[in-house]
C-alpha cells in the first residue's frame, strides 16, 4: 500500500506551482481516505498534526480544522487549513507529525486543493 507521501507526490509539483502565485493568506482543503480498518489510527495521526498546527509552534497556521465522515464514510477525513503565507504551509508539510501521517502505509487517497483569499 503506498504512503500518503507517495500518493501525493504527483500533485506536489502543482501545489508548489500554485504556491508560487500566492502572496498573501490562503486556504487549503485536504481530503484523506484510509483503509476502513485503519481509520482510527489515521484519526489519531491527524489529531497529532492538528495539535502542532494549532499551537504557537506553527506561527503561520491560522486555522486547522478536521472533519471525519460518518458511518460508511468514517475512513474519510477533510481538513480545512488557513495560512498567512506559502512558507507556513511548507513548514507544516515538513513537520514531524505531518511526516508521520504522510508515511502511514494504510492510506488509500490524498488530495489537496489551494484557494487564495481575496
Amino acid at each position: 500500500m503506498p504512503s500518503m507521501g507517495e500518493l501525493a507526490a504527483p500533485v506536489m509539483p502543482s501545489v508548489q506551482a500554485k504556491l508560487a502565485e500566492i502572496t498573501g493568506p490562503f486556504n487549503v482543503v485536504a481530503k484523506v481516505t484510509s483503509e476502513p480498518e485503519h481509520a482510527d489510527d489515521v484519526a489519531k495521526l491527524i489529531k497529532d498534526v492538528a495539535v502542532l498546527a494549532n499551537s504557537d509552534e506553527e506561527e503561520g497556521t491560522l486555522t486547522y480544522r478536521i472533519s471525519r465522515g460518518v458511518k460508511e464514510s468514517s475512513n474519510t477525513f477533510i481538513v480545512y487549513e488557513e495560512y498567512n503565507a506559502p512558507a507556513a504551509l511548507t513548514a507544516h508539510l515538513h513537520s514531524t507529525p505531518f511526516q508521520a501521517l504522510s508515511n502511514y502505509p494504510h492510506l488509500l487517497h490524498a488530495e489537496m486543493d489551494i484557494y487564495s483569499e481575496f
